[in-house]
């Protein structure tokens, strides 16, 4: 009973909260079967004018990746919000935890009050009629070199996460990430001991570096949330569903570098994971952040901050695309965010503020990535306010980055 229990709370965590969470950015999904312009199906829309064309669709796997990705890190963003002030004013564990969950339930009611419907998905449906609707759409055209790659990449993939599950064994800096998380687990205080020695101190390096980027704290909250010990959440949960979330980025990258070609998004996907098993020749390549240590706040940066954060910048480089083709005369055609951009630059935001949260590399790299885009569209569009509004993405990078130098210089107590 107790596994069961537990593995119910991991689905709350990690699967339905994010959804519920991701689906506020993407409106269209939780609509109950109604289209933009509020029609339920075509056979009500036939009066409506011909250039309201609905973008409704029902819910696919490309779609609740969305909400998944984007719900997680508006969750990230959140708790860095609360943990940074927090721990700097000694704010018990239990605190953090308890406001991190009111701020959540206080986004959920009031985006429930606004728009007079609760953020859930009505389409999805586990009746056997419905589920084979559903395999018969996304399964359409598919030959039998799409089924041949599909079942590659389903072994590669399970194999990659089996291993992290039944053959990882390593404890690799696990004496600060790992401590730090049981620390606050078990002592409900946040960054107050030191790791090494177990003495009740802030004067050590290694805690200024964690205290603007508290991600073993994050991985004590989920710990506390689900009822399991860090170290195993850590290894043996967290790790194999971050390594899921790395590998649905590069789904959906795909999906928008080959324009939905089944053929070509699947091989891609074998390729980044072939490649992701034969990279880890040193400590400091992609394959050995991803597969070997993904649970480590700088280890998640490369395989799930900086991918996520290419991935939203080709969507705005799309967006940029075909404002550019169509003049601005026309509404934009496509699907979720390059049709509304205003939610690309604000899960832009929500990235960054996550990769702050992971480490101190998250902080410089997140902030390079956005400048590098923010200069490339400056000059081959000429347009001040998307750089603007990529400066303003870059503000928890700054403000971060600034708290990084003063703790270092003044020091911690």
């Amino acid at each position: 009973m107790m596994m069961i229990a537990e593995f119910i709370l991991l689905l709350v965590w990690l699967l339905i909260l994010p959804i519920m969470l991701g689906l506020m950015f993407f409106p269209a999904y939780a609509a109950g079967g109604r289209d933009r312009a509020g029609y339920r199906n075509r056979a009500d829309s036939r009066n409506r004018p011909a250039d309201t064309d609905s973008d409704r669709k029902k819910p696919g796997i490309s779609g609740m990746i969305w909400c998944l990705l984007s719900g997680t890190v508006l969750m990230w963003a959140v708790f860095e919000l609360i943990a940074v002030p927090g721990l700097l004013g000694h704010m018990r564990f239990s605190t953090a935890v308890g406001l991190w969950l009111a701020f959540l339930a206080a986004i959920l009611i009031v985006y429930s009050l606004t728009t007079r419907r609760l953020p859930l998905c009505r389409d999805v449906s586990l009746r056997a009629p419905d589920v084979r609707s559903f395999f018969r759409r996304h399964t359409r055209g598919m030959t039998l070199l799409t089924w041949i790659l599909l079942a590659a990449v389903i072994c590669s993939v399970g194999y990659q996460v089996c291993m992290y599950i039944f053959g990882s064994y390593m404890d690799a800096d696990d004496s600060r990430f790992v401590a730090e998380a049981t620390e606050a687990f078990q002592q409900n205080t946040i960054l107050e001991m030191n790791p090494a020695t177990g003495v009740q101190s802030r004067d050590w390096s290694e805690i200024t570096k964690d205290m603007p980027s508290p991600w073993t704290i994050w991985l004590a909250l989920l710990s506390r949330l689900s009822c399991i010990h860090p170290a195993i959440f850590s290894h043996t949960v967290y790790a194999p569903w971050l390594l899921l979330l790395f590998y649905a980025i590069v789904f959906l990258g795909g999906q928008r570098l080959f324009q939905n070609d089944k053929n070509k998004v699947l091989l891609f996907e074998l390729v980044a994971s072939v490649c992701m098993m034969f990279f880890a020749g040193s400590s400091r390549t992609a394959g050995e952040f991803t597969l070997h240590r993904i649970w480590q706040g700088k280890a998640t940066v490369a395989g799930v901050g900086i991918p996520l954060l290419m991935l939203e910048l080709l969507i705005l480089y799309q967006t940029a695309e075909v404002r550019r083709k169509k003049n601005d005369t026309v509404p934009w055609k496509g699907s979720f965010l390059v049709q509304h951009p205003f939610r690309a630059w604000l899960i832009l935001f929500l990235t960054d503020a996550g990769c702050c949260l992971m480490s101190g590399m998250g902080v410089i790299l997140a902030a390079l990535l956005i400048g590098v885009g923010g200069l490339w569209y400056l000059l081959a569009y000429r347009r001040i306010r998307p750089v603007l509004a990529m400066a303003a993405a870059c503000i928890p990078s700054a403000i971060c980055g600034v708290l990084s130098v003063w703790l270092t210089s003044a020091g911690v107590s």
